[in-house]
């Protein structure tokens, strides 16, 4: 018997209810003949409701603040929320502010920025009790003024006196320079936030400053190549004075380098103009390329040995890791301009590391269309290899003959032919991609830098192999790559 089937005129046995007495007010539907004993409890189940509770006293309605009210009390710019006393011009600076925080146990919150509160003395009424004059600010009740206090201070930071002690008055006062305190603050904060914004730790990073700082104080800033003639370079006139520290400029080229922000966003930051930002970022991609490339150095055999990972301990005369590796520069607008440099959107270079994992070559950006061999043959790579090297290479690095002229092997997986390898072949392959693998974790390292991850802007162009070689050597001056 279902459901749906009972109707006004039909006769239901007692035992089609739980009790077996027929429908009660406790269980007034009926059940399966058949239902089994989980069925039979869910049946059994009935909904029990609270009962509901009596209020004794009267709910408390908490009185609403006015928006009139509140915009008097807190400052829309800096947060500020201060009790002010009637009839009392009161100037509110930086330290006085502080000080009252401390006297008084308000429960406000002070944002601290330096203002200037004085109640028009002018704004004045008489009372026909012949009483004194009262101010405006007397409107608004004391209690009024804490209770807008205690909801505003949820939503608000404590400021000691400890966090505006570290910026100096000058940098208080200007929003620019206050900018760029803050994010030198940021950078330098400790290790772990220094290596997201730069790829080095603080101490790596205040070494090479001090490296180029003496001839950063006397460089010539880059104004584009149809300025540079000799006619500028003798001439007196000087520029707009500086705005940014050498410190500022150094670490802002890093922060482009590592995070990839646009020029748009580090003018904002640091306050200055676009096209300042361009100018500082050329120069000192070059002052770091010309000063800093000598850290990228063909290894010499007797280091490589005496630091070689244990993961090399079949492969003791490789003396260097080789691969290619891509990067994409933005296509022209123009049809006819990109007709011209087709070829030219994606580039490769050829890099070569040791066994520990630091880059020891790096050659000049090529077309993307050019093969292995020929990028070989045309980066002076083989100019660095000497006799007895053993240059570790995938498939597509057909350059035996090569590395012959030069008295060096090269060591790649064998080729199946068409045919399953060998177990010795398998055997063999396995072993050197367990150790490839590495220039592969280096050029990771290399590709965190996300100006190269992107499509690298068409006025960087020209800075691309200057760009790619600083970021080689921030990432040689990071951890060891291989243990």
């Amino acid at each position: 018997m279902a459901r749906e089937t009972i109707g006004r005129f039909t006769c239901v046995c007692s035992k089609h209810f739980l009790d077996g007495k027929g429908p009660t007010d406790k269980y007034p539907d009926p059940i399966p003949v058949g239902a089994s004993s989980a069925e039979l409890d869910k049946y059994k189940r009935t909904i029990k409701r609270k009962e509901p509770v009596l209020r004794t006293e009267e709910p408390v309605k908490k009185p609403r603040i006015a928006l009139s009210e509140r915009y008097a009390l807190q400052d829309h710019h800096y947060g500020l929320c201060t009790f002010v006393k009637p009839r009392q011009p009161t100037n509110v600076t930086m330290s006085n502010a502080i000080n009252s925080t401390e006297e008084e146990s308000t429960g406000a919150v002070l944002m601290v920025a330096t203002t200037q509160t004085a109640f028009n003395t002018d704004n004045t009424h008489n009372s026909t009790d012949g009483d004194t004059p009262t101010s405006v600010g007397e409107d608004i009740m004391v209690e009024d003024l804490c209770r807008a206090a205690k909801v505003d201070t949820s939503t608000q930071t404590d400021i000691t006196l400890e966090n505006v002690q570290r910026y100096s008055n000058s940098q208080l006062q200007d929003h620019d320079k206050l900018k760029r305190a803050m994010i030198v603050e940021s950078v330098t904060t400790d290790d772990k936030s220094c290596h997201f914004y730069t790829g080095m730790t603080v101490a790596v990073l205040m070494m090479i400053f001090k490296f180029l700082e003496p001839k950063a104080r006397n460089m010539r800033y880059w104004e584009g190549d149809a300025r540079h003639t000799d006619e500028s370079i003798k001439g007196t006139r000087r520029g707009p004075a500086r705005k940014l520290s050498n410190l500022e400029e150094y670490i802002m080229t890093l922060v482009r380098l590592r995070r990839g922000f646009d020029v748009q966003f580090l003018s904002d930051i640091f306050g200055v103009s676009i096209t300042r930002v361009s100018r500082l970022f050329s120069t000192w991609i070059n002052l770091m390329y010309h000063d800093l490339k000598f850290l990228i150095r063909w290894a010499p055999k007797d280091q490589i040995l005496k630091h070689l990972p244990k993961s090399f301990k079949n492969y003791k005369k490789t003396r260097a890791i080789i691969d290619c590796t891509e990067l994409f520069v933005q296509k022209p607008s123009l049809p006819s301009s990109q007709r011209i440099t087709w070829s030219s959107y994606k580039h490769k270079i050829l890099v070569a590391i040791a066994p520990t994992g630091a880059f020891t070559f790096v050659s000049r950006l090529f077309t993307g269309s050019i093969s292995d061999k020929k990028i070989v043959l045309e980066s002076g790579f083989l100019d660095v290899v000497e006799p007895g090297d053993d240059i570790m290479a995938d498939r597509g690095f057909l350059i035996r003959d090569l590395l012959a002229l030069r008295g060096a092997t090269l060591n790649i997986p064998p080729f199946s032919h068409g045919k399953q390898l060998s177990s010795k072949g398998t055997t063999k392959t396995r072993r050197i991609a367990s150790v490839r693998i590495h220039v592969e974790r280096a050029i990771g390292r290399l590709k965190n830098f996300k100006l190269l991850q992107s499509k690298i802007p068409l006025s960087l162009k020209p800075l691309m192999d200057p760009i790619v070689v600083v970021c080689a050597v921030i990432t040689n001056l990071d951890k060891r790559l291989v243990t």
